[in-house]
Parts: C-alpha cells; structure tokens; sequence
C-alpha cells in the first residue's frame, strides 16, 4: 500500500498536525506514505524526518489553479504508483475527484477536519470521496445532513496524538500558571481575549499569576494592546515545542486538538472557544467529545463562567490534579496517535475493490 496525503499547506493548525501524526504512524507500519501540499513549516519538518513531501502548485479557487493541482497531482499518484489518495481539505478533495480513471486507479478518501458554509450551488460541487472519515460525530451528522452523504459510507475517526512525546512532566510545573495557544485571528481568540479581560481579578486574587498566550495572527497586536498593562501575561508567539509548553504549565483555555494535546501532557483543560463553551474537560463529560472538543452546539463563553472555572482549579490544586490524571488516562485510551493509525488503516483496507 502507497498513501498519497493531500492538503493545501502544511504551515500550522489541527488537521495539519493531524496529518504529520497520521504519516509518522503510517510509516512506523510499513505503509509507504506521502505529503503532497504547497509545503511550510510542517512539511519541512517531516521532509527532515524522511516522510516525502511533494510541493504542488498552490489550489486557489480560479479554475486555471485548480487544474494546475489537479495535473500536478495526477502526475504525482501516477508516477509514484501511490494506491490511496487521502484528501484532508475540501479543495484538495475536489482535486482528486475521478481518480479511479487514473493510471493505477487509486482510491479516493476524505476527511472532514471542519464544518464548512456552502451555498447550494458550491454543495454540489463538493466532494466526499468514495468513503470519507469525519474527526468528530457531529461533523459525520453535518456531511450526511447537508451534503446527502450516505451514512454508511461515513466513518468516524477522532483525532490522534503521540502520547509518547505529549506526556506530562517528571516534575509539576510552577503553580497558577495557564496557557491558550491556537491561531490568533479575530475566528479563534476569543478564549485569549477573555484571559486578558480576567487577567487584573485573577492576578490580585492568586498571586504570582502567569498567562502565557501563544500563537501568531491577525488579533496577536490587538490582544497585546488589552494585556499591555497586565504584567501576568506573556505572550510567546509561534512555538515549535508544543509539548515543552504544555509542561510549563498546569491549566490550558481552549479547544479542539490543543485541549487533545494539552491533556496529554497532564494539564487541566478548560473548554473554551469561539464556537462554544464547555467547562472543565473531564471523561465524566463525554458530550464535548462529540465536536471533537471544539464545543459547537454549546453556549458561547463568557467572562463570569470561564473566571469561576479557573478559580475552582486555581484554589483547589487536589482538584487539578484529579483532573490532569484522569484526562491524560482518557487521551491514552481513546486519543492516541497509534489507534487513530490503526483505525485509518482498517479504512483503507475497507475501500472497493482492496488496496
């Protein structure tokens, strides 16, 4: 079995880091695996580590680009003899439609990372592949609803992470420390917006308070400006070592795979996003799950509960504890990088005609 794994960059982000631990896993199993996308950061990363990476031409919207990558790809998955093609955006899916007329015939999959608007006429241009993976069950329920995808062919495969490299520290890290770290554009800072806002009732009832915000965007200036007299708050940019800087830390703010990562690594989450608000991660409350920890459906966050929330893991460290343990217990059993490989290769072996 040869995978081709196609997206359009490889820079930073969820389904990103997914893919990185998706073809690490796959090589560790013998398969042949591949990245195909525009490149970045990510890309480097695994070029460095021997995964192949192919930089194709960039998937724009124009049909002139769309072509392009679409030539592009078909040459590569002829060439390379690759048997699965596996599509991890809706463009790059859209560009490896009727593949089974290429050369080799691969097979054609996609994954649903993500909830998307579309109108009804970009509806029916979209593509599932001939089987499609979803990260989450309510984005399995959203591709059936709106999109008309047969159920049966949809499968549910939640989001892995090395729970050998994402593990908590030999020692705890200093106390009243809190971390956010995502993209930090006007669609997903919200959390870190609400740290700063928090940041002058916390920092005088907890003293010697840290908040580290890390990540890079479009709100990071604006963020800075409401924080620039809170000297709790840090702000550490793009961070290659993710899993150091949840070790440094004991309570995380946020959502989706850096509450997966986060918990890992032994911290106490708090759920908290811009589509949502669920609290305290605990396995005891397994509905966040359902949005792969993203919170959609839930209430949008406010300041008064996220403030309770942390106050409770702040004033009680037997609490945070019990939380951290039991989280990093749960990521072991159903997050792991090694089972969501596992589970995807059973996927692939299930497509028509083998591969």
């Amino acid at each position: 079995m040869k995978v081709l794994l196609f997206t359009d960059r490889m820079q930073s982000g969820g389904a990103e880091t997914h893919i990185a631990a998706l073809a690490r896993g796959l090589r560790e199993t013998g398969v042949q695996a591949a990245v195909a996308s525009e490149g970045g950061k990510m890309a480097d990363a695994l070029e460095r580590e021997g995964i192949a990476q192919y930089r194709i031409p960039s998937i724009g919207r124009s049909p002139a680009q769309m072509l392009a990558c679409r030539r592009a790809v078909r040459r590569l998955a002829e060439d390379g003899g690759f048997t699965v093609l596996h599509a991890h955006a809706r463009l790059p899916a859209l560009a490896i439609r009727g593949c089974r007329s290429w050369r080799g015939a691969p097979a054609p999959v996609v994954t649903v990372h993500a909830a998307f608007r579309a109108f009804p006429a970009l509806s029916r241009m979209c593509y599932w592949g001939e089987k499609t993976i979803a990260v989450s069950e309510d984005l399995r329920a959203d591709v059936c609803d709106r999109f008309g995808v047969p159920a049966e062919v949809v499968s549910v495969i939640p989001n892995g992470v090395d729970c050998r490299s994402f593990s908590p520290p030999p020692h705890d890290p200093p106390p009243r420390t809190i971390l956010f770290a995502s993209r930090l554009d006007n669609d997903c800072s919200l959390g870190a917006e609400l740290l700063c806002r928090l940041a002058p009732t916390l920092a005088e009832r907890f003293p010697g308070l840290q908040i580290t915000i890390a990540g890079g965007g479009s709100a990071l200036e604006r963020l800075r400006g409401m924080a620039k007299n809170n000297s709790c708050v840090c702000f550490a940019g793009y961070v290659s070592d993710m899993p150091r800087l949840y070790r440094s830390h004991r309570i995380f703010v946020g959502v989706s795979r850096a509450a997966i990562e986060a918990a890992a690594c032994g911290c106490a989450v708090v759920l908290c996003g811009n589509e949502g608000y669920a609290g305290l991660m605990t396995p005891q409350n397994p509905i966040p799950s359902l949005s792969n920890f993203t919170c959609r459906g839930e209430s949008l966050p406010g300041a008064n509960a996220l403030e309770a929330d942390l106050c409770r893991l702040l004033a009680d460290d037997d609490l945070r504890l019990r939380i951290s343990v039991s989280c990093r217990d749960w990521m072991l059993r159903e997050y792991d990088a090694g089972r969501m490989v596992d589970r995807t290769l059973r996927f692939y072996r299930s497509l028509p005609q083998g591969v």
